[in-house]
């Protein structure tokens, strides 16, 4: 929506590519379960291709769909890339790896350091395991989640979990009072929505 704000952009080509109609590459009927995600890319009005993977969520469709669309604009069209290999990438260390996965209990890792990304990746997760009690570990580490600056998001993307433990604030010394993340003021929020933390 920011970007589309400002309005005709002359100097350069510009091609939209995103859920909703008004985009050139469309992503469209997206699911997401404990199976994996499917979804499909349509180009001009006709289908592109169908991708079935393992990745979650839709913030890494977002990111296939601009990746295989950048390839194609660059190799001369759609025609030119096909989206099969999509299906056997596996993602990035750090970015929903799986640490531990038993009966009763799985573990990921997630490099998410703004609310944004924690948001969809809680989403992600409650959807990929619906019924199970969603815990979400959060160290304020980055320069930014270290600060007050972004505490509202965090706040509301954290009260997506059933319960959370926020680690303590990295360098917290190297921050004023007054600008350093609020663990405490967070964990007293997400208490108000029924959210277990500490």
């Amino acid at each position: 929506d920011n970007l589309r704000a400002l309005g005709p952009l002359p100097w350069t080509r510009v091609t939209r590519v995103g859920l909703g109609a008004e985009n050139d590459v469309r992503i469209v009927n997206f699911t997401e379960d404990a199976k994996g995600v499917r979804f499909t890319l349509v180009w001009g009005g006709e289908t592109w291709g169908e991708v079935s993977w393992a990745l979650p969520g839709i913030f890494n469709v977002r990111n296939a769909a601009m990746a295989a669309t950048a390839a194609a604009l660059a190799l001369g069209g759609r025609a030119q890339v096909s989206l099969a290999p999509l299906a056997r990438f596996r993602g990035v260390k750090r970015r929903q790896e799986k640490l531990v996965e038993r009966a009763g209990m799985t573990v990921i890792e997630d490099f998410g350091h703004h609310p944004t990304a924690i948001a969809e990746t809680l989403t992600s997760l409650r959807n990929r395991h619906p019924g199970a009690l969603l815990t979400a570990v959060f160290e304020p580490r980055s320069n930014t989640a270290r600060t007050k600056t972004l505490q509202a998001g965090f706040m509301r993307a954290l009260a997506l979990a059933d319960e959370v433990f926020i680690g303590a604030v990295s360098r917290a010394d190297k921050l004023r009072d007054e600008e350093r993340f609020d663990a405490e003021a967070v964990v007293q929020h997400l208490e108000t929505q029924g959210v277990h933390a500490e």
